[in-house]
């Protein structure tokens, strides 16, 4: 049967004392199949006896629709909250097993005997680069290293050694002269 787009019961049943069913009350007056009828009031009442009977019908048809189309939605809620509790479970598996692999590939940490003094770095910074610095002058970072020494120290004219070390940048305030030396050891150590 068709789906009702609302229930029948909340229409008010037509008046069937009017002139628009007065045709319908003169049939039924009028037929010999319902011997019981024999004035307008008999039929008018028959009427809506059938009317009322057929609303009823309706109505019960209305209820069982609203009660599958309640069940469909809670399936479907049912449903959907289910795909959601799988969705995050799968989630919370992906996240578990992302953490397990960063763990696996996290270096493990060595573990540092408290009880033995801990070696300071024989790490000396080149003369030229602490007299920049007391001076405030700017000087890169790479010539505090003891990798840079040589290079410093070539720059410096002391002495022609094989720089390891490449500085990135111009200093501030350098001479064309120095600009000549560095060019010079830079290619040299090539």
């Amino acid at each position: 049967m068709a789906r009702l787009p609302c229930d029948p019961r909340l229409f008010p049943a037509p008046d069937f004392s009017t002139e628009a069913f007065k045709d319908q009350r003169t049939a039924l007056v009028n037929d010999d199949t319902h011997p019981d009828i024999t004035t307008e009031e008999l039929a008018e009442a028959k009427l809506k006896e059938d009317h009322d009977r057929y609303m009823n019908t309706l109505g019960a048809q209305w209820e069982a629709q609203v009660t599958e189309d309640r069940l469909v939605a809670e399936g479907q809620a049912a449903e959907a909250e289910e795909e959601r509790k799988l969705t995050k479970i799968e989630a919370t598996k992906r996240a578990e097993q992302a953490q397990a692999e960063r763990e696996k590939k996290r270096v493990p940490l060595v573990e540092i005997d408290m009880s033995k003094p801990v070696k300071a770095a024989a790490f000396e910074f080149h003369p030229r680069a602490v007299a920049k610095l007391e001076c405030r002058e700017f000087e890169h970072l790479w010539m505090f290293g003891p990798a840079a020494s040589a290079e410093a120290m070539s720059i410096d004219g002391v002495g022609v050694g094989v720089g390891v070390g490449v500085g990135v940048g111009v200093g501030v305030g350098g001479s064309s002269a120095n600009k000549t030396q560095v060019e010079v050891a830079v290619a040299s150590a090539r």
